[in-house]
Protein backbone atom coordinates (compact mmCIF):
# COMPACT_ATOMS: atom_id res chain seq x y z
CA UNK A 1 0.00 0.00 0.00
CA UNK A 2 1.27 3.45 -0.90
CA UNK A 3 1.80 6.03 1.83
CA UNK A 4 0.36 9.54 1.63
CA UNK A 5 3.81 11.03 1.11
CA UNK A 6 4.40 8.74 -1.89
CA UNK A 7 0.98 9.54 -3.33
CA UNK A 8 1.52 13.29 -3.00
CA UNK A 9 4.86 12.95 -4.81
CA UNK A 10 3.35 10.85 -7.60
CA UNK A 11 0.40 13.20 -8.04
CA UNK A 12 2.33 16.47 -7.88
CA UNK A 13 5.10 15.30 -10.22
CA UNK A 14 2.64 13.57 -12.58
CA UNK A 15 4.89 10.53 -12.61
CA UNK A 16 4.24 7.79 -15.15
CA UNK A 17 2.96 4.60 -13.55
CA UNK A 18 2.61 1.06 -14.73
CA UNK A 19 -0.54 -0.97 -14.27
CA UNK A 20 0.33 -2.02 -10.71
CA UNK A 21 1.28 1.53 -9.72
CA UNK A 22 -1.97 2.94 -11.10
CA UNK A 23 -3.95 0.29 -9.22
CA UNK A 24 -2.13 1.07 -5.97
CA UNK A 25 -2.68 4.81 -6.48
CA UNK A 26 -6.40 4.33 -7.18
CA UNK A 27 -6.74 2.09 -4.13
CA UNK A 28 -5.08 4.67 -1.90
CA UNK A 29 -7.21 7.50 -3.32
CA UNK A 30 -10.37 5.48 -2.68
CA UNK A 31 -9.46 5.10 0.98
CA UNK A 32 -7.77 8.44 1.76
CA UNK A 33 -9.93 11.54 1.59
CA UNK A 34 -6.93 13.84 2.16
CA UNK A 35 -4.96 12.50 -0.80
CA UNK A 36 -8.11 12.45 -2.91
CA UNK A 37 -8.65 16.16 -2.17
CA UNK A 38 -4.99 16.92 -2.85
CA UNK A 39 -5.13 15.09 -6.19
CA UNK A 40 -8.27 17.02 -7.15
CA UNK A 41 -6.56 20.32 -6.28
CA UNK A 42 -3.50 19.42 -8.36
CA UNK A 43 -5.71 18.48 -11.34
CA UNK A 44 -7.60 21.77 -10.97
CA UNK A 45 -4.35 23.76 -10.90
CA UNK A 46 -3.17 21.96 -14.03
CA UNK A 47 -6.41 22.73 -15.87
CA UNK A 48 -6.20 26.37 -14.82
CA UNK A 49 -2.59 26.68 -15.94
CA UNK A 50 -3.38 25.12 -19.33
CA UNK A 51 -6.36 27.43 -19.74
CA UNK A 52 -4.18 30.48 -19.00
CA UNK A 53 -1.54 29.33 -21.48
CA UNK A 54 -4.23 29.07 -24.14
CA UNK A 55 -5.22 32.70 -23.55
CA UNK A 56 -1.81 34.38 -23.47
CA UNK A 57 -1.66 37.63 -25.41
CA UNK A 58 0.45 37.79 -28.55
CA UNK A 59 3.78 39.60 -28.34
CA UNK A 60 2.22 42.62 -30.06
CA UNK A 61 -0.72 42.68 -27.64
CA UNK A 62 1.63 42.36 -24.67
CA UNK A 63 3.77 45.26 -25.93
CA UNK A 64 0.69 47.48 -26.41
CA UNK A 65 -0.57 46.64 -22.91
CA UNK A 66 2.83 47.41 -21.43
CA UNK A 67 2.94 50.74 -23.30
CA UNK A 68 -0.52 51.66 -21.98
CA UNK A 69 0.50 50.79 -18.42
CA UNK A 70 3.78 52.72 -18.61
CA UNK A 71 2.08 55.76 -20.17
CA UNK A 72 -0.34 55.84 -17.24
CA UNK A 73 2.47 55.95 -14.67
CA UNK A 74 3.71 59.39 -13.63
CA UNK A 75 7.37 60.12 -14.51
CA UNK A 76 8.49 60.23 -10.85
CA UNK A 77 6.92 56.78 -10.28
CA UNK A 78 8.84 55.24 -13.20
CA UNK A 79 12.18 55.72 -11.55
CA UNK A 80 13.24 58.20 -14.25
CA UNK A 81 15.23 61.24 -13.17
Amino acid sequence: MLKCKEVSHIVSEDLPLGLWGRMMLKMHLLMCVHCRRYAAQIRSLGRGARRELDHRPSADQARRMEDRIVSGVKPDERGDS
